[in-house]
């Protein structure tokens, strides 16, 4: 959350995300980006998901306070990954959902891996981590971090992208290794808190059928 945007516009984001009536809600981090934001963010988040919410922590969190901003995801409801997986009963199957905060949260480089028979989506802050992911069990893989590069030039794109792989990965839908991979640009800025060119947005995804075929 940053001090320039108002309260009540995090608080329509919210509603707009309730408002698709996902069966599960994802939340890929960088919650605040000051500890002062973090009595705004007791008042904006809160479960959207019919059946769970899931969070992963980003690059602002860990520097800004860890321990705190887990606390406030806890009281609000969101069930916190970090370096480790929860299954999901769907019908008499299994989702497993794991969180992977590589390299902020974890050193470990390794992901937890499940059946193959047993879909597996990974939630990691940063794309840059997907060539690790496509190598574990994950078939999808949900990030975020790069906003996109806030600054885009028509035609051209992004300006500045914070990775290793330079604007490969900036935004949208991509295949690696055949891991599905999902990139958003959030609903957040960071310094400068402008975005010219980069609307802000959040993904909606059906997951249907069989993924083997």
């Amino acid at each position: 959350m940053h001090p320039k945007l108002p309260l009540e516009y995090y608080q329509q984001v919210i509603s707009v995300a309730e408002q698709t009536e996902p069966d599960v809600a994802v939340f890929t981090g960088d919650f605040i980006s000051g500890v002062g934001a973090l009595g705004r963010l007791k008042e904006v988040l809160r479960p959207i998901a019919k059946r769970q919410n899931y969070a992963v922590l980003g690059n602002h969190d860990y520097w800004v306070g860890p321990d705190a901003v887990r606390k406030v995801i806890g009281e609000c409801g969101l069930r916190l990954l970090s370096g480790e997986s929860h299954l999901l009963a769907v019908g008499d199957s299994e989702i497993a959902f794991t969180g992977y905060d590589y390299p902020w949260g974890t050193k470990d480089e390794s992901i937890p891996r499940h059946e193959a028979e047993k879909l597996h989506i990974v939630l990691s802050h940063t794309p840059d981590n997907i060539y690790r992911i496509s190598k574990s069990s994950a078939d999808f893989a949900f990030c975020g971090h790069y906003h996109a590069g806030q600054i885009r030039l028509p035609v051209l794109g992004p300006i500045v992208v914070p990775s290793v792989y330079g604007r490969r990965f900036d935004h949208g839908h991509f295949i690696v290794n055949g891991t599905h991979l999902f990139v958003a640009s959030g609903i957040g800025t960071v310094y400068p808190p402008i975005r010219i060119y980069c609307q802000p947005d959040m993904f909606v995804v059906d997951i249907v059928g069989d993924m083997n075929k």
